[in-house]
């Protein structure tokens, strides 16, 4: 049915922005810029023309819905563009491009809007004949002109007299010249032969012209000879132009050329390698050469609907008139011949119904409905007979295609009889539930889809009490895959069939209340369909029993997994509405299922029985599961997993989804509250598969054991009065070995979620021990350097178990309570976590970690925060926001979102957070309101905010190494934002508080000597601080003794490094300190440090520096910083020396001779020493 509605549902997916522009228009309100655009064709700019291209096409597409508002303004856009073309002054290049705005418009009006109102005067043959013929085909640039050409030849070749008289001389008089009709039909079939897009306007001209009576009768046989006896597979432009002669052309000159035709269509049919368009217009040949076999009629027998008013089919008190449509008054003429060649026509359209290709299917489809209203009824309803024919379980899913859209086309035309629908509704309901997997690929959503246009053709088609019988089934039908089915074009189309019928039967039980319901919009969203418009449709008992039987028959062995899954989901919130039924049908249906050797049935029905025993209980009031469950299926559920186990389906390559469904039963079966408490072999089965399944690979399985765990223990580790069983304390030491295992990282991460989600009573008596086995697990150790995930997982498991079991102990005077001894292990482990930087081959994965840490540090200072002691000192505040404030500068900007999250919820806690230090001026910068408006992760709104926190002394060391990430990273809209928020906060400083930042920078590069994660950034950042010009004074001096100690540290930075990268990052640090004369020892220092660098062992780093040296003289140069007479030789070395080919005796010379100049100590060479 998307056939027919798809351009409203193509709509509905677009972007609501343009649809709405679109749909506002009430006029054609653009005209101005359209002729203003029209005004200024021109070739002279190639680029300046395409631009203006480019804008005329944007203005008219918003047209493109409502292409009638153009109408009053058409023909003058048309005469101006026409008269372009007419112009004897207008260059080629002029008229191409207004050609190619004519080529717009028509694709917006539509060709043939546009081609009725070009200029046709007989004066226009000659020039148009005349250009196309100057015309190469094989030019790209050209096309349009082609294109437009031929369709304006279209419309000129209708003059109203004989063609003959064109010509200026008679037959007798030729001499060898062509008349007019040889020089069109030469165009015609030059053009029919391209295969570029001028074949379709090529094709609708030549229909034109040879079903003129004129031309008919010289040259239409001669045509078709020509068209049949083509080489090779015929072109689509011949086959087009014959449907349209066959379309257009009259029933009298046809007929003798019908049977000859025939023959070559069904040739074309049969040849290998032809493509679908080609099939296509020869499938469309064959029904319009059928079409001509027949008289025009339409046919008596045909079954007529009375009333059509939807006023009348919605009455409920009083019943709408409608008219006898099972017999005709008239009699039916079957005085006429059928030639036995429409025999060959139908059977040609019945196999088209097979056809792999859509376009075919639906041509033929068409087809059968056109030739089928003009034949005798009898032979009528054996076109129908054969129809049904098609769709039968040994076809082709292609078949079953092709049939419902040929029933449509049938039911459309009142070519389906009522007496044909007690066969036609059970193939139709077979068509709707088709869904099936064929190798990799699923089949049946064309199927369905065509299906719901047969649905939405009856309702058109006949009268409500012709389909009454058929009401409920139909309705119930659709409604299943209006909710049910998995793809969206196949829901939408369901849900437009019914309300179709709703509005046109008035039949369809609550069918008001199911279409505000289920629109078109709200079944969009699969999810939404499945578990809330399901739910409510299911309310109404007609439909209850459909929607869950339809669920236990096609969608719980689904092929889909997320089908499967939605539909145990659905069954959930919907078995309480059916009790009885679920029980006694569905749970036993469900157990045998459980036993197939089909994967997909065993993973789907072990999903459902869990659900379905959690939506029972669900909504059960006065009675227990037990008590609506017979004994046999009761037992048949417990024994369940231990079964499956048995069988060793755990195993194999279907394992991690059996072990995901069995989980998945665990945890709802748990949630119903079975009472297997006394089945001790049982629980253990159960606790053995979620205890194996924390230990895969698969990361679902992990999830989905984690999600089973709580449930599991909340039933089963406490006993119906809620007193602890021994299994408690046995499940956490299982876990807690498990955890310290070094076996795998992926065991690790699914022990400590495990942990994570327990319930509370689960740690008494061992909360100390869990802490601090997860706190351990948080190290970072030779083994797991590299666990980031599952040093995340132990932080978010560490921040639940603390957010789960409080401060208070369970049992008063209980010894192992975690709170407050083990506090500070819990915040030391969350501070190193935000130290956690580990890269690997997916990047910076110790985000993870920090992130999980954040938010660890979040949960835990908001509940240490009321508990009493209160562990909170300043210091550790002091280290808990500046670490954070460090991460809301950083990088990633999921991980500043984050931590700018956390930082606004530290200090805006409640109660205040007192041990904060500098409280009240971090409040000043950050108010509540700032915080709610404030995008965290946006570069330009979060740095000026945090550079501000560098006048506050306890966080600027945190804040600076931060800034010194962002600052001297490599990405350009993060290095924009953070460099300048922090060049400006520097502008407004003093110097003595930019000596106290550039000592904070010395002691952080002094604290991460050799550490390339800090330093390479630094190394960056301080090159970008030093052109900011920032530090330097009015007398160009740095802060006291900062150049001299930077030079000491970049030259122990870069001392024995063998990573070219470090030195080019370093080599521009040390010229911009050389470069400053006014800290003479520094510049002297950095200098000597710089000219070892020319004689270095990478040639790349002996050109940068010597490139680097040169810049930085020559500015100190300009800045009196050396005397000129001392340096021109300099630079001349500098520039001149072939740094990297020349040998590096060579270099060396040149090396020492520009120490000399510069007055430096040349660099000693050290010999290694002999191996011992």
């Amino acid at each position: 049915m998307s056939h027919i509605l798809g351009s409203a549902e193509d709509l509905a997916s677009k972007d609501l922005d343009s649809l709405e522009v679109a749909c506002t228009k009430e006029a054609f309100t653009d005209s101005e810029e359209v002729f203003r655009l029209i005004g200024e064709v021109s070739d002279a700019d190639s680029v300046r023309a395409e631009l203006a291209l480019t804008q005329f096409t944007k203005l008219l597409s918003q047209y493109q819905l409502q292409p009638h508002l153009l109408d009053s303004n058409l023909e003058d856009m048309l005469q101006r563009l026409i008269n372009i073309v007419k112009d004897g002054q207008s260059s080629n290049g002029v008229k191409n491009e207004a050609f190619k705005y004519l080529v717009v418009v028509s694709h917006v009006r539509g060709y043939k809007t546009v081609a009725r109102m070009l200029p046709h005067e007989v004066s226009d043959l000659e020039p148009v004949l005349k250009m196309l013929i100057e015309q190469d085909p094989s030019d790209v640039d050209t096309w349009a002109t082609r294109h437009m050409l031929l369709l304006w030849l279209s419309i000129i070749v209708m003059m109203p007299f004989h063609m003959s008289r064109l010509d200026s001389f008679t037959p007798e008089e030729a001499d060898g010249r062509k008349t007019a009709m040889e020089r069109i039909l030469d165009i015609c079939k030059q053009y029919l032969l391209v295969l570029d897009s001028c074949h379709r306007p090529a094709a609708f001209l030549t229909s034109r012209f040879l079903t003129r009576s004129d031309v008919t009768n010289l040259h239409l046989s001669s045509f078709l000879d020509w068209a049949t006896k083509l080489e090779g597979n015929p072109p689509a432009g011949v086959l087009s132009a014959v449907c349209w002669i066959f379309k257009h052309g009259k029933r009298d000159d046809l007929l003798p050329f019908a049977t000859p035709m025939l023959r070559w269509a069904q040739e074309c049919t049969k040849r290998d390698q032809i493509f679908s368009l080609t099939h296509k217009f020869a499938m469309k040949l064959i029904q319009r050469i059928g079409l001509t076999y027949l008289k025009p009629r339409i046919a008596p027998w045909r079954y007529q609907r009375g009333s059509r008013s939807l006023a009348d089919n919605l009455k409920t008190v009083e019943q709408a008139e409608t008219t006898q449509n099972a017999s005709s008054n008239e009699q039916e003429d079957e005085d006429f011949d059928v030639p036995d060649e429409l025999e060959e026509v139908v059977e040609e359209l019945i196999q088209g119904l097979r056809h792999s290709d859509l376009v075919v299917r639906w041509s033929a489809a068409k087809g059968l409905g056109r030739i089928t209203v003009r034949l005798p009824k009898e032979l009528g309803d054996e076109v129908v007979g054969s129809v049904l024919a098609v769709m039968n379980a040994r076809e082709v899913p292609h078949a079953w295609h092709g049939g419902c859209l040929a029933l449509a086309e049938l039911g459309r035309r009142g070519l389906l009889l009522p007496t044909r629908l007690p066969e036609v509704v059970p193939i139709v309901l077979k068509a709707l539930a088709f869904d099936e997997k064929r190798a990799n690929l699923p089949v049946g959503a064309v199927i369905r889809d065509s299906a719901c246009y047969v649905c939405w053709a009856f309702a058109r088609a006949f009268d409500k009490d012709v389909l009454s019988p058929y009401i409920n089934d139909i309705a119930s039908a659709l409604v299943v895959v209006t909710v049910f089915d998995r793809e969206i074009n196949c829901r939408r189309a369901a849900s437009a069939a019914f309300q179709e019928n709703v509005g046109r039967q008035g039949a369809f039980p609550h069918g008001l209340d199911i279409i505000t319901t289920a629109d078109f919009f709200a079944v969009g969203i699969r999810n939404n369909a499945y578990l809330e418009i399901s739910v409510q449709i299911a309310q109404f008992e007609e439909y209850t029993l459909p929607l869950i039987d339809h669920l236990l028959q096609k969608k719980v062995d689904h092929w889909d997994i997320s089908i499967r899954e939605l539909a145990a989901k659905a069954l959930h919130k919907l078995a309480h509405l059916a009790t009885e039924h679920t029980t006694s049908v569905v749970l036993p249906e469900f157990i045998r299922l459980a036993q197939s050797i089909d994967l997909h049935s065993r993973h789907g029905s072990i999903t459902a029985i869990g659900e379905v025993l959690a939506g029972l209980a669900k909504g059960l009031q006065d009675k227990t599961i037990a008590d609506v469950l017979d004994e046999n299926v009761l037992t048949e559920i417990r024994d369940l997993v231990t079964s499956i186990g048995k069988r060793g389906q755990f195993q194999g390559m279907g394992g991690d989804l059996m072990r995901q469904a069995v989980l998945s039963f665990i945890k709802n079966a748990s949630i119903a509250k079975m009472p297997f408490h006394e089945h001790t072999q049982v629980l253990e089965d159960w606790q053995k598969v979620i205890i194996d399944s924390m230990k895969q690979v698969d990361p679902l399985t992990r999830a989905r054991s984690v999600e089973a765990l709580p449930a599991f223990c909340e039933q089963f580790c406490k006993d119906p009065s809620g007193s602890i069983l021994p299994r408690q304390l046995a499940l956490i030491k299982i876990l807690m070995d498990s955890l310290t295992s070094l076996q795998a990282e992926t065991t690790r991460m699914g022990f400590c979620r495990a942990l994570g989600s327990l319930p509370r009573f689960m740690f008494e008596g061992v909360s100390a021990s869990v802490i601090l086995a997860l706190a351990k697990c948080s190290e970072i150790t030779v083994e797991t350097a590299k666990w980031a995930e599952s040093r995340r997982d132990a932080l978010s498991a560490l921040s639940a178990v603390c957010a789960s079991v409080g401060t208070t102990p369970l049992a008063q005077g209980d010894e192992t309570w975690w709170y407050p001894t083990q506090s500070g292990l819990v915040y030391h482990r969350f501070i190193e976590g935000l130290n956690d930087y580990t890269r690997d081959s997916r990047g910076d994965v110790g985000a993870w970690v920090r992130e999980a840490s954040m938010s660890g540090l979040q949960s835990t200072v908001q509940l240490v925060l009321q508990a009493e002691p209160c562990v909170l000192t300043e210091e550790l505040m002091t280290t808990v926001v500046g670490q954070v404030a460090r991460n809301a500068i950083e990088r990633i900007d999921r991980t500043r979102k984050q931590a700018g999250n956390v930082f606004s919820s530290l200090i805006h806690s409640s109660p205040p957070n007192t041990k904060i230090p500098c409280l009240e001026s971090i409040l000043q910068i950050f108010s509540l309101e700032t915080c709610k408006e404030v995008n965290w992760s946006a570069e330009v709104q979060t740095f000026p905010l945090f550079t501000q926190m560098l006048a506050l002394p306890p966080y600027t060391g945190y804040v600076l190494i931060g800034l010194v990430a962002s600052v001297g990273g490599v990405t350009e809209s993060l290095v924009k934002h953070s460099s300048s928020s922090l060049f400006d906060y520097l502008r407004q400083q003093p110097q003595d508080e930019l000596a106290r930042i550039c000592q904070c920078i010395l002691k952080i590069f002094g604290d991460h000597q050799g550490q390339d994660r800090v330093a390479m950034p630094l190394l960056r950042f301080l090159d970008r601080l030093f052109n900011s010009g920032v530090l330097c004074g009015q007398d160009g001096t740095l802060p006291e003794e900062f150049a001299l100690n930077l030079v000491k540290l970049v030259s122990k930075e870069t001392a024995r490094c063998s990573a070219p990268l470090k030195l080019l990052e370093a080599i521009p640090v040390l010229c911009q300190v050389a470069g400053i004369r006014a800290e003479k020892k520094a510049s002297d220092l950095a200098l000597s440090y710089l000219v070892t660098f020319l004689c270095h062992r990478f040639p790349r780093v002996r050109a940068v520096t010597a490139e680097q040296m040169y810049e930085a003289i020559l500015v100190a140069q300009e800045d009196d910083g050396f005397p000129d007479s001392d340096l021109e030789s300099v630079l001349n070395l500098l520039s001149e020396t072939n740094w990297t080919d020349e040998p590096i005796e060579t270099i060396r010379n040149i090396r020492n001779d520009i120490c000399d100049t510069l007055k430096i100590p040349k660099p000693k060479l050290v010999q290694k020493r002999p191996a011992q």
